[in-house]
């Protein structure tokens, strides 16, 4: 590799980064549907044939900002570690992990989740997301359930139910379907993490 080329990789690492993270202040904005290529790139000082030398399109941006979102929730969201006694402990602590995680990335998760309604590249990239919380969440009860806690449950079943809930739960709090959003943090954390425990027997209601 030659010196030039050297020192084009970090140029271009830079101009990527920068991209993408105008793109997430533009669909923050704007939204992903009005979100034009021009103004992402002109948000990031860049011109659009730099864009383009990156990304396809804003869809293949959009898929680069999902896969950041989905990497960051992987590292931070693990099953129970071996020996783990304290199930309901361990449940906040993910809970919180989920919510801070798509609070930062909340313009990219949004659009995310509405894209997946209708585009089956970013309902794969959803689902791939459910599954790694369903994983974790399954193996979470399993857990709970050597522990002598909701006996008789389907684990996998319960998990995708629960899933959804937060999901869907994350999307309307953090301002969703033209909702406010809800600022107290302790308050999203609290609420998530009675209604699961109680929900499947973790606690007495």
């Amino acid at each position: 590799m030659s010196k030039a080329q050297r020192a084009e990789q970090p140029r271009a690492r830079r101009s990527a980064l920068a991209l993408r993270e105008a793109a997430r202040q533009v669909i923050a904005r704007d939204g992903f549907a009005a979100a034009r290529v021009a103004d992402i790139a002109q948000q990031a000082g860049r011109g659009i044939g730099t864009f383009y030398s990156h990304f396809a399109g804003k869809e293949a941006l959009l898929e680069a900002l999902a896969e950041d979102f989905r990497s960051e929730l992987a590292a931070r969201i693990q099953p129970p570690a071996e020996g783990d006694n304290d199930p309901v402990a361990h449940l906040h602590g993910t809970v919180r992990a989920f919510w801070e995680t798509y609070t930062a990335h909340r313009p990219i998760a949004m659009a995310l989740f509405q894209a997946a309604l209708t585009d089956a590249r970013f309902a794969a990239i959803w689902r791939r997301i459910r599954a790694d919380g369903v994983r974790v969440s399954a193996a979470r009860i399993r857990a709970a359930q050597a522990l002598g806690h909701c006996p008789g449950l389907d684990p996998d079943r319960a998990a995708t139910a629960l899933c959804a809930m937060v999901e869907f739960a994350c999307f309307e709090w953090s301002g969703g379907l033209h909702t406010a959003p809800i600022e107290d943090d302790q308050l999203v954390l609290r609420t998530l993490t009675d209604l699961m425990t109680h929900a499947i027997g973790w606690r007495d209601r």
